[in-house]
């Protein structure tokens, strides 16, 4: 009975994640990728059909099955975390006219989440996987 009853919440969670992962996708105030990750997470201890439907998705399943695999992001993604949050970053310093030590720290924060973007791994693409193995069979 237990067992279910938290297998219930971690689903539960993980359309809330997925669901709030969506909204971000049309309010670029929301992160879409966090909320994402957080729900195949959720669902990879609450469902298997739920996990293996994420991990399938047409729009999603790239990102999930690339941070589980290798736990990184593609070159593409990192480009457009970078622009997105420069821009938003940009608009918060320049036209809401916040104080000094408030526009210090969104930069501050700004960076700290630039410099870990760029430090995950970058996932093998096909052509390198590919190269790979034939370098292999060569040797």
């Amino acid at each position: 009975m237990k067992n279910k009853f938290i297998q219930y919440i971690y689903i539960i969670a993980g359309w809330f994640s997925l669901s709030v992962g969506i909204i971000g996708v049309f309010l670029p105030i929301l992160p879409t990728t966090p909320f994402i990750l957080l729900a195949a997470f959720c669902f990879s201890r609450g469902s298997v059909k739920y996990h293996r439907w994420l991990r399938q998705h047409r729009y999603f399943g790239k990102a999930v099955r690339d941070w589980e695999t290798y736990r990184g992001m593609r070159i593409p993604a990192k480009v457009m975390a970078t622009a997105l949050l420069s821009i938003l970053f940009s608009i918060s310093l320049i036209f809401l006219g916040l104080p000094g030590w408030i526009k210090i720290s969104l930069l501050i924060i700004a960076l700290a989440v630039l410099i870990y973007i760029w430090s995950l791994p970058t996932p093998p693409t096909k052509n390198d996987s590919t190269t790979i193995l034939q370098k292999n069979r060569v040797a």
